[in-house]
Formats: structure tokens, C-alpha cells, sequence
């Protein structure tokens, strides 16, 4: 059989498969097979106050107990400082302030996220980390317009995990550099 009949074979079975199959056009276009033939995104599964928030699991490097950090002067507030985790220095981000949450002491069961985002690494402070779920890809919802702007500019879209609505978040815009700097630094006030 020459190569050309094996390439007509494998379109053909894919054909009677009952799955969708995939022209050279629709990958041109950014196909994208997960979602088309009912694909899922593993999410972690973390609350911060009262809400229930999720990564996708691909961003996360580990999940670690809280751990010393040290304070760095001029920062914004929602960075509580650098921590050294096996000799990476990363900054460690408080999620409640960051969302604008009201704060509140951490307990037992409060966790740092360790995601690695555009090549670097970041402690998120969580106050609970609850399980990876896989979830269909397209099964999202649109951030209400009733959420506070402070927070929907975070919001990449909300999915559901039976009754429990999860937020996903933005970690482009919520671990944006230029906001880690204090605000009075910004505007150019010493």
C-alpha cells in the first residue's frame, strides 16, 4: 500500500468513525479537536473567602503549605513580598486582596499556588485547595454584569461543576507587572 492510500484509509475510517472529521481548512483556523469531539480542562479547584475560584491544572507547578516570605518595600499591596521555594525567589500574591476581598486570617488549610506564568513563577495565597476536576471545554458562562469591575477584569469566563459555579481567572491580567508596583510609584510620587 503507497503512502497516499494509507493517508485515503486513515481519512476514510475517520470519516465512518462517527467523530467530526477534521479538514486541512478547519486547522488553518485554529481547530481544535478537545472541544470538538467533547473534550475536557482540568481545573484546579481553590476557595478564596467564600468563593470558589479554578486554574487550569497545565499552569500549576505545585501546591505547597504557606512558607516564609520577606516584605518588598514599594509594592502593591496585594504582594506580600518574595518567597524562596527550593532556590526559586518567586513573588507571592495575596488572591483576596488582589480581588478586592475583604481580609482575613489565613488558617490551617490555607495553601500557595505555585503557576508558572510567561516563563516565571508566582505564589498564589489561597485559603483552601479542594481538587482537580475535568470539565467539558466548552462549557463556560460569561461573567455576570452584577460582578464588581475590580473583579470581572480578573474573570477569564465561569464554568460549572454541578451546583458549584467556579470562577476561572485571567492570569494574564491578574499577574500583570506593571500593577505589582505601588500606585503612588506609577504616578511618578516618590
Amino acid at each position: 500500500m503507497s503512502r497516499r492510500d494509507e493517508e485515503r484509509d486513515l481519512w476514510s475510517q475517520l470519516a465512518t468513525s462517527g467523530a467530526p472529521a477534521p479538514t486541512e481548512e478547519a486547522f488553518a483556523h485554529g481547530y481544535d479537536r478537545g472541544s470538538e469531539a467533547g473534550g475536557t480542562v482540568r481545573y484546579a479547584v481553590f476557595r478564596v473567602g467564600s468563593e470558589w475560584y479554578a486554574l487550569p491544572i497545565e499552569c500549576i507547578e505545585e501546591i505547597s503549605k504557606l512558607f516564609d516570605t520577606t516584605l518588598v518595600p514599594k509594592t502593591a499591596p496585594f504582594v506580600v513580598g518574595i518567597g524562596n521555594v527550593r532556590g526559586r525567589v518567586m513573588p507571592v500574591v495575596d488572591v483576596a486582596t488582589r480581588l478586592g476581598l475583604s481580609s482575613h486570617v489565613r488558617g490551617s488549610e490555607s495553601r500557595m499556588l505555585i503557576v508558572r506564568h510567561e516563563g516565571e513563577s508566582y505564589a498564589l495565597v489561597v485559603d483552601e485547595v479542594r481538587q482537580v476536576v475535568a470539565l467539558p471545554a466548552n462549557a463556560y458562562e460569561e461573567a455576570p454584569e452584577t460582578m464588581p469591575m475590580s473583579r470581572q477584569r480578573f474573570v477569564d469566563r465561569l464554568v460549572r461543576d454541578g451546583e458549584l459555579l467556579l470562577v476561572v481567572l485571567d492570569l494574564d491580567r491578574f499577574l500583570d507587572p506593571t500593577d505589582f508596583v505601588a500606585r503612588s510609584r506609577r504616578e511618578g510620587v516618590p
